[in-house]
């Protein structure tokens, strides 16, 4: 950053800014108490702006399927308004839903009950149901009845002529069967219970069939080939033969890829939303730490594995935040992670309530890495006695004051001394001898840069940058003149510096407006100071 710093020095400069040194008086004054601008403040905009609440809410992405899918209907998009069910494996697969078949509420989300002949969910036949030696079918299924000889049908790819797989309950057992192409069918078995959710699945890998319950391997059956291969829609809960289900069914996965028991075992994991607690409110004066506790419980079925819990706080600038630890990991389901959070306000805060926005966050799942959004809501107490807000009272570059519409301006009423007091034009006008030889003199101020100067016995290089950087941006009058109102600087901050003070020699410090230069409507490493001296006597 490059400092240009400018006292009374200038040749041409023979008087100060009444109005200036007034307002820097003002600002000496206020140190043991608050600066109000007065008229034509445009009062706590920058506050409003950073008080603001952010959105707020909590989201978790369904589960995703392991490996790909050839389909994966959740249910969860059930509507009495329309019989499509979408694909949620991506691949486009709707699923419609007789009329018959209702939703209902399912393991996870809405499941669809069947308790009539007719009731069925039906996806048209698809290439990419071609399964050849590895073929995997999931559903979770809630049977109200699972004696007798009757199959009631969990998912079936069936014709007239035949089927290639089958997901069934029969006779007290889970069974799934493939009908390999040389037209031999083998089945795997095992026991399921009536009036539970059980999750069930079946895998063939063109060795074995197995059957699967509740993410653990109950039966098997030995079978070498590839699965026939027939043009038919896959029915859910039913099939053309009207072997109806009864009872509930959710979240049916198929797949053409090759599988492990993990992945099996990851099908019966129902994710659920976490719960997020932050404790109340808290306050406090500058300099006095605060503490909240934010804890987060992991809500999701025994099954699932453990998650791992990070929290991202959003500060802002003048309030200090730690949080600790940055990251839990192995939360499992139904248990509970705390995180401390410490706030501290300083000095160069005003007083008020603040709003902290946090993310509490999944980072090892990206299917899921939000898992919740809220505010601690802090509130910064103004300590009693002598209290010096800095923004507003030491280094002022608080809105309200920098951007005063009225002092850096000239749109405030003619004839008001108010009225682009602190501007860069006015402050020059009221510095040089006359208004008319200001232009001249901040020219000639800048001109110094085109060359080598020395300060202080040393030299510094010239900085032809400033042709460009400054000259060639800045508009100039029709005579020539560089034109003061249109200057490419803009106020940055007041600097109110009592720590200089020395009443012994008739001052109270300094008082320094702190212009920024701007290039093509950007921001220049490049500042300009305008030092004055406070006169003073007690």
């Amino acid at each position: 950053m490059r400092n240009l710093s400018f006292g009374f020095a200038h040749p041409l400069a023979t008087k100060t800014s009444a109005a200036a040194v007034l307002a820097l008086i003002a600002l000496g004054a206020a140190a043991c108490g608050s600066h109000d601008v007065g008229e034509g403040s445009s009062g706590d905009a920058e506050l409003a702006l950073d008080q603001a609440d952010a959105p707020v809410g909590a989201a978790i992405a369904p589960l995703s399927a392991p490996r790909s899918a050839v389909g994966f209907w959740r249910f969860d998009d059930c509507d009495s308004s329309t019989t499509e069910l979408s694909d949620a494996s991506g691949n486009g697969a709707t699923a419609t839903r007789s009329a018959g078949a209702a939703c209902a509420q399912g393991k996870s989300g809405l499941g669809i009950s069947f308790d009539d002949s007719n009731d069925t969910v039906t996806i048209a036949d698809d290439p990419r149901f071609t399964f050849g030696q590895n073929l995997a079918v999931a559903a979770w299924v809630n049977p109200t009845s699972v004696s007798g000889s009757t199959v009631r049908t969990i998912a079936q790819e069936r014709n007239n002529s035949g089927s290639s797989f089958s997901l069934a309950v029969q006779s007290n057992e889970a069974r799934f069967a493939v009908t390999l192409a040389n037209g031999r069918t083998v089945t795997a078995r095992a026991p399921i219970q009536a009036n539970v959710w059980t999750h069930v699945a079946g895998i063939y890998d063109g060795s074995l069939v197995r059957l699967f319950l509740n993410g653990a391997q109950a039966g098997q059956a030995s079978a070498t080939g590839a699965i026939r291969d027939i043009n038919a829609s896959i029915q859910i809960g039913n099939n053309p033969q009207r072997q109806r289900f009864a009872g509930l069914i959710d979240e049916v996965w198929v797949s053409a890829n090759p599988l492990t028991d993990d992945d099996i075992a990851q099908l019966t994991c129902i994710r659920h939303p976490g719960t997020v607690v932050a404790t109340p409110e808290s306050s406090g004066p500058p300099g006095t730490p605060v503490t909240y506790q934010i804890a987060v419980t992991n809500n999701d079925e025994a099954e699932c594995s453990p998650r791992k819990y990070g929290l991202n706080l959003f500060g802002r600038p003048g309030i200090l935040s730690t949080v600790s630890p940055g990251s839990i990991p192995d939360v499992g389901p139904g248990s509970t992670a705390t995180f401390s959070v410490t706030v501290t306000g300083t000095e160069a805060v005003d007083p008020g309530v603040y709003q902290l926005t946090y993310d509490v966050i999944n980072p090892d799942s990206p299917d899921s890495f939000f898992v919740a959004s809220g505010n601690l809501t802090y509130e910064m107490i103004a300590p009693a006695g002598c209290f010096v807000r800095t923004n507003r009272e030491i280094f002022v570059k608080h809105l309200s004051v920098v951007e005063d519409p009225i002092r850096t301006t000239f749109n405030g009423p003619a004839g008001d001394p108010r009225t682009g007091a602190w501007t860069f034009a006015r402050l020059m006008e009221d510095m040089a001898p006359t208004p008319a030889d200001a232009p001249a003199m901040v020219e000639q101020m800048f001109d110094t840069w085109l060359t080598d100067q020395a300060v202080n016995g040393f030299t510094v290089p010239a900085r032809p940058a400033i042709q460009q950087v400054v000259f060639d941006e800045w508009p100039r009058s029709p005579d020539g003149s560089l034109d003061l109102r249109q200057a490419p600087l803009m106020l940055l901050g007041i600097v109110n510096r009592i720590d200089v003070r020395n009443l012994a020699e008739g001052h109270a410090g300094e008082g320094r407006f702190v212009f920024g230069v701007f290039s093509q409507g950007f921001a220049q490493q490049f500042t300009l100071i305008l030092e004055y001296k406070l006169p003073a006597s007690t």
